[in-house]
Order: C-alpha cells, then structure tokens, then sequence
C-alpha cells in the first residue's frame, strides 16, 4: 500500500538526557536530515542535538509527509500513533519547559 508517510516515522529517537539522538532509518529520512539540519555530532547511526534545539526538529519531522513510499507494518495499524510517540511527546514538554 502506497500514501503518504509521516516522516518521524523513519527515525529512530533516543533521549540520552541533554542531548537527543535520531537516527535516519530510510534513504528519505537521511536525506531530509543532510538538507535540513545544520552540522551536529554524530556517533554510529545517530546524531546527537542538544535537547533545547530538538523541539524544533521534532516539529518538523512531525509535520513532514513523504509521498508515495511503501509504508512499513507500524504505519499500516490505525490509530495507532506514532512509533516515537512517547518520546516525541516527553521531549516535546521537555524541549517547551527550557525555554
């Protein structure tokens, strides 16, 4: 099945505390990254942002769609929310509270 997916969907992202880690998971998702977001640390697959700086990247990948792409199995379930959403939702509140 082909539609629209929500691109937070294709990062994986990890609070390690002051800092946040997303690691790209698809072809679009690095891209996206590259063409988005200023230089930053990266260790193995993941690149480090300080937590006050992720709130903004956060937002964008949550109102980011890729069109025409084959959705994965997580995305197919309905209602379901997004597979980061706990920690999106955690940082999101952290992110708001340090300004």
């Amino acid at each position: 099945m082909k539609k629209q997916s929500r691109l937070i969907n294709h990062f994986l992202i990890v609070n390690h505390g002051s800092f946040v880690g997303f690691a790209p998971q698809t072809e679009e998702a690095g891209t996206w990254w590259k063409n988005n977001v200023r230089e930053c640390t990266k260790f193995g697959s993941q690149f480090f942002v300080k937590l006050r700086f992720s709130g903004a990247i956060l937002h964008a990948l949550k109102n980011t769609n890729i069109e025409g792409i084959q959705l994965n199995e997580t995305e197919k379930m309905e209602d379901e929310g997004d597979t980061n959403k706990a920690v999106v939702d955690g940082l999101s509140r952290v992110a708001t509270s340090t300004k």
